[in-house]
């Protein structure tokens, strides 16, 4: 069968679906997934069918598996296409798979091409923190992706970006969420005193991790001090 080499930038707009599908059936490996994502971009109607249609997902991911990055979240969490993805591959979905009765969005996070997909990696640090050491750098300095991994573990921060451990109003969320987060804020951060106080408020410990100047302030003292003894009640 004949290829055709499409350009990435070429604008696809005007195309009848029909057409669309036809140039986007030859769009494979890493190039075609850009080309169809450009393709989405600049059609409407293909746009719906990537994105919302199963049936013409399903039939795409025959010739390229890929194509499942590129549809709605909940398509992500269809385990006949989660399947394919692995069977495309020649590859096992995991040892906690014969746990369970079918796929879960968790385990396309075993593909290095989802570690850069934010509803994957997503579903991934929401069940264990440390996934966010292997997902794109681009999602570890995604604000939503970083605060769900927090939530589970302060500890979680050590694989975040270094603008948002020096964010500040990021950080405050962060230390209100788990006080351990405070061991990874910037230098100047943990000399903040508001951020000092709202760490150690969730937990006492974190005074440890506070400036030098700070772990002598009466003030934050007083407020691990208190925290500690609520938690002995």
């Amino acid at each position: 069968m004949e290829v055709l080499h499409v350009r990435t930038d070429a604008s696809f707009g005007d195309l009848p679906v029909e057409i669309s599908w036809e140039v986007a059936s030859h769009l494979t490996g890493d190039e075609g997934i850009k080309g169809l994502a450009q393709l989405a971009k600049t059609n409407r109607a293909f746009h719906e069918m990537i994105t919302n249609n199963r049936a013409f997902v399903r039939q795409m991911m025959e010739r390229n598996w890929e194509v499942l990055i590129l549809a709605n979240p909940e398509l992500k969490t269809d385990p006949e296409l989660i399947q394919m993805v692995f069977d495309r591959q020649q590859m096992p979905i995991g040892p906690n798979f014969s746990c369970r009765e079918s796929p879960s969005i968790t385990d396309l996070f075993q593909v290095p091409l989802f570690r850069k997909d934010k509803d994957v990696v997503l579903a991934a640090v929401s069940q264990n923190s440390s996934a966010l050491e292997y997902a794109s750098e681009e999602l570890q300095a995604d604000r939503d992706v970083v605060m769900v991994a927090v939530r589970q573990t302060g500890f979680a921060l050590a694989y975040a970006s270094n603008v948002l451990k020096a964010d500040r109003a990021f950080m405050l969320e962060a230390v209100r969420q788990n006080g351990f987060a405070l061991r990874y804020a910037s230098a100047e951060l943990k000399a903040d005193r508001e951020v000092v106080l709202a760490a150690v408020r969730q937990k006492d410990s974190a005074i440890y991790f506070a400036s030098d100047k700070l772990q002598a302030d009466l003030k934050v003292v007083l407020a691990a001090a208190w925290q500690g003894t609520c938690n002995l009640l």
